[in-house]
């Protein structure tokens, strides 16, 4: 199975036709696949909602049509 990601030396063990499937990223290899989300952006999507959740709980309550 091929990994998201893979260093430098891990993309090093591939053979030639494996290694067609990934590109330079940062320090590393990422594998390079249509629609697909760096981690790293998905964890940043998750802890904004996650922020934004917890700041709804302070309107709990609250009528808006009043307000």
């Amino acid at each position: 199975m091929l990994k998201f990601k893979l260093s430098v030396e891990d993309f090093d063990a591939l053979n030639d036709l494996e290694k067609s499937f990934y590109a330079m990223s940062g320090d590393g290899y990422q594998l390079q696949v249509d629609g697909a989300t760096d981690k790293s952006k998905v964890d940043e999507f998750r802890a904004s909602n996650v922020e934004l959740l917890k700041n709804q709980e302070a309107y709990k309550g609250v009528d808006l049509v009043k307000r």
